[in-house]
């Protein structure tokens, strides 16, 4: 998966268009637009943005990232990376996803 494809998943995924996404990193519409078809690529100040906003690493958009890996962000920033099996990866997916629709 490119960078584009990354940046329109997560977009999607959060629901917002992108002009709302464009709004947020301070950047225009048309530039979301030629980064999610790949004919740009955002500059190295609006990927830590976009990697703040959707909570991913700045290696993850940027295909650096090992597979089979989760990497969990602290509130202050710091990281935790783990190698895990494509079982364990699911059933946190699972878990995340129970805990994210839960409204207790």
């Amino acid at each position: 998966m490119n960078i584009g494809q990354k940046i329109r998943g997560l977009r999607r995924n959060a629901k917002l268009t992108q002009t709302q996404l464009a709004k947020t990193l301070g950047v225009s519409t048309g530039a979301v637009g030629l980064w999610e078809v790949n004919k740009r690529e955002p500059d190295t100040a609006t990927l830590s943005k976009i990697s703040k906003e959707f909570k991913v690493s700045v290696d993850y958009l940027l295909d650096n990232q090992e597979k089979n890996t989760i990497t969990i962000i602290g509130s202050n920033g710091s990281y935790t990376k783990f190698q895990l099996s494509e079982d364990k990866l699911n059933a946190i997916a699972q878990l995340a996803e129970t805990m994210a629709n839960n409204n207790d």
